[in-house]
């Protein structure tokens, strides 16, 4: 069984005015992408805080467990990673660019409101002494010395695959109202 295209359909001359019209939309458009990247915050903030409770990447996979089983006092007791990850604590970083790029994130130092320890946790990183010959900390009642310590990567940041959907969609109906608004 084959199937058929009037040869009306596939003219050369409609080709041309379609890649002409796709043409004319992306200069219109142009390089401002701010209304649908400020669309996208609120889902990208929605998704970062099911990282937090989902305790999982933005790839669905599981964080590293703790060495020790109690609550974190920067990813789960005091809540203020995920307030500034999610946008609503303070050192939460959050610009657009040259109006088409959102820069959204945690600031990680100490000094205007940012969260220590905020990349530690998104990248991981091994710890070593700086002055002395060993790390001292304590873990419940129990003080604990130690030459490093390597503290796993438990990434929060980033866009898991409902937050692409969703802004996928953004971006889908925002071309489309700019489509229209070019033919009309």
């Amino acid at each position: 069984m084959a199937v058929r295209l009037p040869e009306e359909s596939l003219s050369v001359q409609a080709i041309e005015d379609f890649v002409s019209d796709m043409d004319r939309l992306a200069r219109s458009v142009g390089d401002d992408l701010t209304e649908p990247l400020e669309a996208c915050k609120a889902p990208i903030a929605a998704g970062i805080g099911r990282h937090f409770d989902s305790r999982s990447s933005p790839d669905g996979s599981a964080w590293a467990p703790r060495a020790y089983d109690a609550p974190h006092p920067l990813l789960e007791e005091t809540g203020a990673l995920r307030g500034a990850a999610t946008g609503s604590g303070p050192g939460h970083v959050e610009r657009i660019e040259n109006g088409n790029e959102l820069v959204w994130g945690v600031d990680k130092g100490g000094g205007g409101g940012g969260i220590p320890g905020a990349a530690v946790h998104q990248f991981g990183a091994t710890i070593v002494p700086v002055e002395k010959q060993f790390l001292r900390f304590q873990i419940g009642e129990e003080v604990v010395f130690a030459k490093e310590v390597t503290i796993p990567a438990r990434p929060y940041l980033g866009i898991g695959e409902e937050t692409a959907v969703q802004c996928d969609s953004v971006f889908g109906d925002w071309l489309q109202e700019q489509a229209a608004e070019e033919v009309a």
